[in-house]
């Protein structure tokens, strides 16, 4: 499963994903175009063989991007 979602400001957009495939990650990536779109590779993505990097692209060159994979999760009551 993948959630994507944006926030456009006036200068330029946040690209927040969100995945489940593995390992939960959360990545954010900062584009200084307004219309700048994300493509992803799902057959890339759900090989268990290919480079993960290959999967997800973005039509504009990110300013700034982070990553987060969470290891572990726990559910507290």
């Amino acid at each position: 499963m993948i959630s994507y979602a944006t926030a456009v400001g006036p200068e330029d957009t946040l690209h927040h994903l969100f995945c489940t495939v593995g390992a939960p990650t959360l990545m954010i990536s900062r584009i200084k175009e307004k219309n700048a779109a994300i493509e992803i590779n799902y057959d890339v993505l759900l090989n268990q063989t290919d480079a993960k990097i290959q999967a997800i692209n973005f039509t504009s060159k990110p300013e700034h991007s982070l990553g987060i994979i969470f290891s572990a999760v726990s559910d507290v009551k």
